[in-house]
């Protein structure tokens, strides 16, 4: 079984570690040196930093936040949305049965998004290949195309969706995501565009 919970301070080498192995896949397949985490300019106003342990191994990191949907491109219509700000996955972590692990780390989160009265999950990715890849492997829909910083900006959505077939597999430590304002009632609702 999964464990999430929030990042803890004695989190930080295990977390540089599992970087450092993610830019070493990255490396050997060719993929340009990433030189931070590869989602874009996410304007976070409170994010959630997460881990992912498996028997007490970091295995992957993510961080959410609610965010200005009208920061980058047009903004998504129809509802409330959480954006995954970052999100690192152990390459040498077996794929379990269950699916991939981005996919069960996805699923969390998608889930959290649900219970928070979220409609949508979103991210910004700079890296052609990954919005290709989060595509086609993680059921992310591209939603438009920006430009910022001289950098091709894609803005990918996903529905929130309720998955209690999650809980079986990723335990949640009590209390995940509320003191940092990600609790039902105080989500902001969504800025309108007057134009």
């Amino acid at each position: 079984m999964y464990v999430i919970r929030e990042m803890e301070p004695g989190d930080r080498l295990a977390i540089t570690r599992l970087w450092e192995k993610r830019q070493d896949w990255a490396r050997t397949r060719g993929v340009d040196p990433i030189c931070c985490a590869p989602l874009a300019y996410a304007v976070v106003v409170s994010a959630l930093p997460l881990v992912f342990t498996c028997d007490a191994i970091v295995v992957a990191v993510a961080a959410v936040a609610l965010t200005d949907p009208t920061t980058v491109g047009e903004p998504r219509g129809g509802g409330r949305t959480l954006d995954v700000v970052q999100l690192v996955t152990d390459p040498d972590t077996p794929m379990p049965a269950d699916g991939s692990l981005s996919w069960i780390v996805t699923a969390w989160i998608s889930d959290l998004a649900d219970t928070l009265g979220c409609d949508w999950l979103g991210m910004r990715v700079v890296p052609r290949r990954l919005a290709e890849h989060l595509q086609t492997k993680l059921a992310w829909e591209l939603e438009s195309v920006a430009q910022q910083n001289g950098d091709t900006v894609h803005l990918l959505r996903r529905p929130a969706e309720r998955s209690d077939a999650i809980h079986a597999l990723v335990h949640a430590a009590s209390g995940t995501g509320e003191e940092h304002g990600l609790s039902r009632p105080e989500l902001p609702h969504p800025v309108e565009r007057t134009s």
